[in-house]
């Protein structure tokens, strides 16, 4: 299969290594090997393959010597099999082929190859030339093999060789791209919120800036879809100006905030700054930014079926300058009902850089993967001992801990989204509620954060919801009841009224028929499925078994210290564990929220609990964070090995994005989604591969084609999955699973087959990339039946992709 990510950073590493020389670095681009094929005179053979960094200067063949070892070999570079003219040549003299080993061929460097598409074609003079190494089809995701200018189910084995000067530059000027992406990011995502609490908190400028980044974040994302339904309801789609506006006022109310205070530039000042605490922070945050820009460098579109629809959503909002009900040209959905704040987030991302929506919601989704980190930050200073603990919850929740990394693979960014908003949330409440009166400030803050976090997750708003009764258990006393009982009431009453027009929306979709139906049922009388897909499973896939036993140990620790904030914590991620499996109560419901979704998150409570733990110990950590207090020498191997930790582990960050097992749709298909549109009608209809999900209430994509309404701008059979909570102008989701149906059991070119493709009006096949296989139990499209079948014309094969025409004409039923 194809290397993880993680190989490319060795790679760059050892480039840096080898600048002193200049030699050329080998990239294991394609190593696996389980076969021969035979290269013969007159009958060449090839590869495609996509370059992932600046200055190809050599590709590197795994051959075998034939019968005939006199024979020469040529290489040649090309964009496309199709060119005639090449790029560049290289040859093996006659004479000189090996037993079997890699052989360099050399060529001028290609400056501008990362993220190019390229195709090299091997040709000898001789019969019985030399054997070239294969592997199976699945094992490059990025190309194919061809014979004779025509592709084949195989992959060639090959290196890829860089020069270095050229490679480093490359990633120098990538570096420079993501400092751009981190102040598009600082101006959306920080400035808003970090403008906005320093009006609204008087103890904001006291506040230590790790603190307020976690602060600013939740503030700021969740200003955008409560500033999207706002002027959505008074008639205005503002397009670009939702990126430009909540930045701008978020500056003008830094710059108010700070009015007449003189900035003191005091050499004191700035070397407190490089305290070891800072400087430590700065390391954590840098690497885990690194760990999630380095692992989507070389994607070009978000995965799993979550990123299509996610992309889509994004789409539409770039389309309609706002909020939308219709779906069309991309679906035939008439109702938009989901929740859309990371949709939102990824639209005013897009809108600021003018990056395509795809490309936006990958960067966005990292983006807030490194503000989840930051989120759990506030909550962990309230419950441990500042200033460590925040520190450490950054390590074990960045790097640490596979979540929120992994969230990657799924393109869970409405989750992530989320849980950036509700630590911010849960926090600005607590402070809220602790209050002997009615502070209006942090009402407004409070308010504001809880009305964006039911915007952009329904069930997250639950999980924040819980802290309420938590906090009653455990704070609320008799004298300030009244007070306590006004604050919960108007806090309530004010969040609702912010989120109340699209709550009066959520009428027009399915959404409050399937939670009303979700929590009046009971758990006996779920569904085989629906109980699988709520049970907990294997917890050391949501976090190792030692941090579970650390997290245990945590809350005991903290309960025998008598920690009110840590047993008002532990209390509600209880609840929320309760709310998640309420059949433990003998109650309906299960499945409305699923442990799924609780258990992914489950890196936030283990997180804070373990580090507030750790720094209420008092065994290595100093109390303040000025550089004389590290002593004695102990303390500074400690902190050697934290940072080695740290190192690791930020390597183990970097395996965890896998596009051989997630992507849907990879480079290839993107060819292809070219070709079609330019050779195909724009009212052309797509087959595309599909399986049935969710215990058979959505039909989901398993290869490219699922994408090719954003990719070709063609619909195809499939929704996006989001179908099952909106209306449609077409009601074919019936007639859409009985094709599937009739053509796995039946067969593709079956009469009452082609009868269905015919009924849904699809004009086209298309078999993609990874060919049906993605979360498959079964591929619904095989090439060769299509290729037996007289109903099917192949109008395209590159690749491994093939786009079949579908004639009706002799159809029998």
């Amino acid at each position: 299969m194809r290397h993880t990510v993680w190989t490319r950073l060795a790679f760059a590493v050892l480039a840096l290594w080898m600048l002193s020389g200049c030699r050329a670095v080998a990239r294991p681009e394609q190593p696996a090997r389980d076969g021969w094929f035979e290269l013969e005179n007159r009958q060449p053979a090839g590869q495609t393959f996509t370059a992932d960094f600046d200055g190809v200067n050599g590709i590197q063949v795994f051959l075998r010597r034939g019968a005939n070892a006199d024979g020469g070999l040529q290489l040649s570079l090309k964009n496309t099999p199709q060119d005639h003219e090449a790029l560049a040549t290289a040859a093996l003299p006659a004479g000189v082929m090996p037993e079997e080993e890699y052989i360099r061929f050399d060529l001028p460097s290609q400056p501008d190859s990362a993220r190019q598409d390229f195709y090299f074609e091997l040709k000898t003079g001789a019969d019985g030339g030399p054997y070239l190494g294969t592997a199976e089809p699945a094992a490059y995701l990025d190309g194919a093999m061809y014979v004779d200018g025509q592709p084949v189910d195989a992959q060639l084995t090959f290196l890829l060789d860089y020069g270095p000067l050229t490679l480093v530059a490359g990633l120098g000027r990538e570096l420079l791209s993501w400092l751009g992406m981190l102040l598009a990011a600082g101006f959306l995502f920080i400035l808003p919120g970090w403008g906005l609490l320093g009006v609204l908190w008087p103890a904001w400028k006291s506040v230590r800036w790790p603190i307020r980044l976690g602060l600013s974040g939740g503030v700021s994302l969740a200003i955008y879809p409560l500033l999207f339904l706002w002027t959505s309801l008074i008639g205005l789609k503002l397009g670009a100006a939702y990126a430009w506006l909540p930045g701008i006022l978020g500056l003008g109310l830094l710059v108010w905030s700070y009015r007449g205070i003189r900035p003191a530039w005091r050499w004191e000042r700035f070397k407190t700054s490089f305290s070891l605490y800072n400087v430590l922070f700065v390391l954590v945050l840098g690497l885990i930014i690194f760990s999630r820009f380095w692992n989507i460098r070389g994607l070009d579109l978000p995965l799993w079926g979550d990123g299509y629809q996610h992309t889509m959503i994004v789409q539409l909002l770039l389309d309609n300058g706002g909020l939308f009900q219709s779906w069309l040209p991309y679906s035939e959905l008439s109702t938009f009902t989901y929740h859309y704040g990371f949709h939102a987030a990824a639209a005013v991302f897009a809108w600021l850089t003018g990056m395509t929506a795809a490309q936006a919601v990958l960067w966005t989704g990292q983006l807030l993967n490194i503000l989840a980190v930051l989120a759990v930050l506030p909550l962990a200073e309230k419950i441990g001992k500042p200033p460590w603990t925040p520190l450490l919850a950054a390590m074990m929740a960045g790097l640490l801990l596979n979540m929120p990394s992994f969230y990657l693979n799924w393109a869970r960014y409405t989750q992530l989204a989320g849980q950036v908003i509700l630590p911010a949330a849960v926090f600005f409440a607590w402070l809220l509620l602790e209050q002997p009166r009615i502070s209006w400030k942090l009402m407004a803050a409070s308010s504001l954060m809880a009305a964006g976090l039911a915007l952009t997750h329904y069930r997250i708003v639950i999980f924040a919801v819980l802290f309420l009764p938590a906090f009653w258990i455990l704070q609320v006393r008799k004298a300030n009841l009244v007070e306590s009982l006004k604050s919960t009431l108007v806090y309530g009453l004010a969040s609702s009224v912010l989120a109340l027009p699209w709550l009066v929306n959520l009428a027009r979709g399915r959404i409050p028929a399937i939670f009303g139906n979700q929590i009046s049922t009971s758990a006996s009388s779920l569904s085989t499925w629906e109980q699988a897909y709520n049970a907990i499973g294997a917890l050391d896939v949501y976090l190792p078994f030692i941090f579970w036993i650390a997290l245990a140990l945590a809350v005991g620790w903290l309960l025998w210290q008598r920690s009110r904030p840590a047993a008002i914590f532990s209390l509600w991620w209880f609840l929320i564990f309760l709310a998640t499996n309420p059949n433990w109560l003998g109650l309906p419901g299960t499945g409305a929220i699923s442990n799924f979704t609780l258990f992914i998150a489950a890196y936030l409570p283990a997180s804070i609990l373990i580090a507030a733990a750790l720094t209420r110990m008092n065994w290595f950590l100093p109390q303040q964070p000025a550089a004389e207090q590290w002593q004695p020498a102990w303390r500074w191997v400690a902190l050697v090995v934290v940072v080695v930790i740290c190192g690791w582990s930020a390597v183990q960050r970097l395996r965890d994005v896998d596009p051989a097992q997630y992507a849907l749709a990879v480079r290839p298909d993107l060819r292809a989604a070219d070709w079609i549109s330019a050779h195909t009608p724009e009212d052309a209809r797509f087959l595309v591969n599909a399986f049935s999900a969710f215990g058979e209430t959505a039909l989901v994509g398993a290869d490219g084609g699922w994408w090719l309404p954003l990719t070709a701008n063609r619909q195809t059979l499939l929704t996006p999955l989001t179908a099952s909570f909106e209306k449609s102008a077409q009601q074919t989701g019936a007639a859409r699973q009985e094709l599937v149906e009739h053509i796995l059991e039946l067969g593709v070119d079956a009469p009452q087959s082609i009868q269905d493709m015919q009924s849904l009006g699809l004009t086209h096949v298309y078999v993609g990339q990874k060919q049906g296989q993605v979360n498959s139990p079964q591929a619904l499209l095989e090439v060769e039946d299509l290729l037996r079948s007289p109903h099917f014309s192949p109008v395209y094969h590159q690749d491994r992709v093939w786009i079949f025409e579908i004639d009706y004409a002799n159809n029998q039923p």
